[in-house]
């Protein structure tokens, strides 16, 4: 699955200019947790045929999904509504709109979880290396970092490196003695 943003920008004039009064959709109900109140609601147009080559260009796309999200926070009772776009190779007997749903979920699971980290914690975005594959090698060592530190009995990935700055020989412990999974 990918979701579609700004920087795609005709993509993302053709999800728009898409005709999704006939979408099969699915409606989650209203979910309260942290701190507010949500409704998600996911519409799901098959893109698959040939009549969509060239329109909705992505290679291996299969459908296209808009996810309406209402968002009701209850300390400033103020509200907002977003709308995002997605496409997945995945086809409507693979997934209907409340699978759909399911993963766009775990999608931003993925990015509070990993991306996040990567950006806020580590910097990520700030970093100069550009030469060659050091940059790939560089996320791939951070990605390990953040699963090694997510496996240990820490919480939050600041005070984990905090402790492990101050102690690389528990750090090299933690590595050697990890078991897989």
């Amino acid at each position: 699955m990918t979701a579609v943003k700004s920087n795609r920008e005709t993509l993302m004039e053709d999800l728009q200019a898409i005709d999704w009064s006939r979408a099969r959709t699915w409606q989650e109900e209203w979910q309260k947790a942290h701190g507010r109140i949500e409704r998600r609601r996911c519409a799901v147009v098959d893109v698959s045929g040939p009549e969509w080559d060239g329109y909705v260009d992505l290679y291996g796309r299969r459908q296209a999904l808009r996810v309406e999200r209402e968002r009701h926070v209850l300390s400033s009772k103020t509200s907002s509504t977003e709308t995002a776009w997605c496409l997945t190779s995945l086809s409507h007997q693979e997934a209907g709109p409340q699978q759909l749903l399911a993963l766009t979920r775990q999608h931003w699971e993925i990015e509070n979880r990993l991306h996040y980290v990567r950006d806020f914690t580590y910097d990520e975005d700030r970093c100069r290396a550009r030469t060659r594959h050091l940059p790939r090698n560089l996320a791939a060592l951070t990605n390990a970092a953040i699963s090694i530190v997510r496996r240990s009995c820490f919480q939050f990935m600041p005070e984990a490196n905090r402790y492990f700055a101050a102690r690389p020989q528990a750090a090299l412990d933690t590595i050697l003695t990890l078991t897989p999974n």
